[in-house]
């Protein structure tokens, strides 16, 4: 319940006029899930295709690593996919990419990042 009523709050947050606000108001998800998807849908239909595409980058990598993943690291491992196997100073992401998938995805300790929850992986 905690999760939700955390996402939701962002979801305020993220209101730029009093209209969005009501219509974030009138339209809260019910449950954890449905906020998931809205949050997924929001990264699809705010993003280009690039960054859509970084975006499950930056979910796969974090879902299925082994350990802790630092922002660094991260950053290069998104850097390769099908159209780029070369890490180089060149190729290296500018700014800070993972922030499209916020609020799935939050800072950890030592400069890692993780998912909020582990029910995102599901």
């Amino acid at each position: 319940m905690f999760l939700w009523v955390h996402l939701v709050v962002r979801a305020l947050e993220a209101a730029h006029s009093i209209q969005e606000l009501r219509k974030a108001v009138d339209t809260f998800p019910e449950g954890l899930e449905e906020c998931y998807n809205r949050i997924l849908e929001r990264i699809k239909e705010t993003s280009n295709l690039k960054n859509h595409q970084k975006a499950l980058r930056v979910l796969r990598w974090i879902s299925f690593a082994r350990r802790p993943l630092k922002t660094y690291e991260l950053q290069w491992g998104i850097t390769l996919y099908d159209g780029n196997t070369m890490l180089t100073p060149e190729t290296k992401p500018l700014g800070d990419v993972i922030d499209i998938c916020r609020p799935l995805i939050e800072d950890g300790p030592s400069q890692t990042i993780q998912l909020i929850h582990a029910s995102v992986k599901e």
